[in-house]
């Protein structure tokens, strides 16, 4: 009976020594897509475009090339009509990767808010005007980001806008050097065109 029991404690020990590479090797692909995404971010909230392009996903960039993503992004956040503060995302699920046409895709979900004011220019304006101006506004953020994620701060005159977002996370190895694109109902001709089908179900 010990021999038996000395037996089957040997075979559970090989069973654990066998999945705890996997273990680590799942831990590894969450920690390094994480710190990918978090970067990525970061270089956005610094409007560090350039180096934010290096963790997007390259497919995309044949169909708008790098410099024009550059170039777009810096025009819209130094829009000298708009000012926005943006924050550092919060993941809060990271899927599994899964291998599809030689490379590995997992959905990255997250939220972050967005605080942007929208500055007037020197024409004076009435209080119907601004009443007016301030309805559509609210009616164009909610289509974009919901009713529920919409909030007009009016002692600061900013729009403090919460974004929930589906991110493909795109790697070669499934581990490591993670590419990113946002799943925008907008812009789902173009990934239509880079992303397999599987992914594209994500899309909200």
């Amino acid at each position: 009976m010990r021999y038996q029991g000395i037996q089957i404690m040997k075979k559970r020990f090989v069973i654990a020594l066998i999945f705890l590479p996997l273990l680590g090797h799942a831990q590894d692909f969450r920690e390094e897509m994480e710190k990918d995404f978090t970067r990525y971010v970061d270089h956005i909230i610094a409007k560090e475009f350039n180096q934010a392009m290096d963790y997007t996903y390259e497919k995309f960039f044949e169909l708008i090339p790098r410099a024009r993503m550059v170039e777009m992004m810096t025009a819209t956040f130094n829009d000298p009509e708009v000012e926005y503060e943006l924050f550092r995302a919060r993941i809060t699920e990271t899927g599994q990767p899964v291998r599809l046409n030689h490379e590995f895709f997992a959905i990255l979900r997250y939220n972050s808010i967005i605080r942007m004011k929208f500055l007037q220019g020197e024409s004076p304006e009435t209080q119907e005007e601004f009443e007016q101006r301030m309805q559509l506004t609210r009616l164009s953020l909610e289509e974009l980001f919901g009713p529920e994620n919409v909030f007009y701060e009016a002692e600061t005159g900013f729009w403090r806008l919460t974004s929930l977002k589906n991110v493909c996370a795109v790697s070669r190895d499934g581990i490591s050097d993670w590419r990113f694109v946002v799943l925008e109902k907008e812009q789902l001709p173009y990934l239509k065109q880079i992303l397999p089908e599987q992914i594209l179900d994500k899309v909200e």
